[in-house]
């Protein structure tokens, strides 16, 4: 059962790689989830498989990566419901704790793997080893409740903006996985107790009770969850977020369209109260993307997007035979303009001319 977690958890990267965008953030994360995942298998599997009284360079192998678990998972909820999220110095900062310990755990097995096998225990004691481990799991436990918290904060927030179609139709499984994991984390905490109690060697009253060792199940359940986080997440591809980095092209081919679409067969500009957030309502996504869509796909503002259009119906209308029976001023508020002043400056922004300078040059072709 644990050779075939790991395997899965390989197998999955490897599809993912091989006939997914990889290069999307989101599958990035997704991809050091499994591997996280697998390798928190690794240490039952090479015990109870006895590999390590076979080579002892595989004591102390600095495979303890449990504790970048919860940090990947609330980046990958940000990478789903932030519009903009990016694998930036901002983000990548939550991964800094993990790295520290894990640089540790490389450096003790680097320490011990020449030492002889009865002193690799005496030489890991005196690099505060079992103390190193301790805090771990101190930080560890507080690092599961402040992700998790912080993750379901991600969620309300982006439902108060309004989730677009994939968000909702993939936040409920998130949720679901991660309470798989804490679920996961209750019972690792909870072997790790009875360990430090009984002793690993020795069978705790639970290990009777269930006639195999209790931490051996724990390490199935895990590769349980690879299977389910496997074929939901592959199955779950999908371009429900934009990111700067990633992703974009594919986002641009699915929103932009609409984005044009709604405008010029609804006429949306002619509301002056259009903002940004309802024509994101309108093409059933979130202001995020259709900030990021506009800015990368047509290297426009929102606010610009907008004015090019009433512009345009400015200058349809001032073409029309009864152009003269309504001041500039009125045009420019049936197109759409809440201002004069926004209105002179859009019109000189996109025409070069002023909209008398425009109106003559109109009576002179006549």
């Amino acid at each position: 059962m644990l050779l075939f977690g790991i395997l899965q958890s390989v197998v999955m990267i490897v599809l993912i790689v091989a006939t997914r965008n990889w290069k999307q953030v989101q599958n990035r994360i997704l991809i050091a989830i499994l591997a996280v995942l697998g390798i928190s298998i690794l240490p039952s599997f090479i015990g109870n498989s006895r590999l390590v009284l076979e080579n002892d360079m595989l004591q102390f192998l600095p495979i303890h990566v449990s504790m970048f678990l919860f940090p990947l998972l609330f980046l990958y909820f940000k990478s789903i419901f932030v519009s903009n999220f990016g694998l930036d110095r901002k983000n990548l900062v939550h991964l800094v704790v993990p790295a520290l310990f894990w640089m540790y755990y490389v450096f003790v097995w680097l320490k011990t793997i020449d030492v002889a096998a009865p002193e690799k225990g005496s030489t890991a004691r005196s690099l505060y080893y079992f103390q190193v481990g301790y805090l771990h799991d101190t930080i560890l436990l507080l690092m599961v409740g402040f992700y998790t918290l912080a993750a379901n904060n991600v969620v309300r927030k982006a439902k108060r903006k309004k989730l677009s179609r994939d968000q909702r139709k993939y936040s409920n499984w998130l949720r679901i996985l991660l309470l798989f994991l804490i679920t996961g984390f209750a019972l690792e905490l909870s072997s790790t107790i009875l360990g430090q109690l009984y002793g690993y060697w020795r069978g705790s009253p639970v290990d009777q009770w269930l006639g195999i060792s209790f931490a051996l199940l724990v390490k199935i359940y895990y590769a349980l969850i690879l299977y389910i986080i496997s074929i939901i997440g592959y199955a779950s591809y999908s371009n429900f977020t934009v990111s700067k980095l990633t992703g974009m092209t594919d986002a641009i081919k699915n929103h932009l369209p609409r984005i044009i679409a709604v405008m010029e067969t609804e006429k949306l500009f002619l509301n002056p109260d259009l903002s940004l957030s309802k024509l994101a309502q309108e093409v059933n996504t979130t202001s995020g993307i259709v900030s990021v869509v506009l800015n990368n796909g047509l290297d426009t503002s929102f606010n610009d997007f907008v004015n090019k259009y009433r512009i345009e119906e400015v200058k349809k209308r001032l073409r029309t035979k009864d152009k003269d029976q309504f001041t500039l001023l009125a045009l420019a508020e049936d197109s759409g303009f809440r201002s004069k002043t926004t209105f002179y400056r859009a019109f000189q922004k996109f025409t070069s001319k002023t909209p008398k300078a425009y109106l003559d040059s109109l009576h002179k072709a006549e």
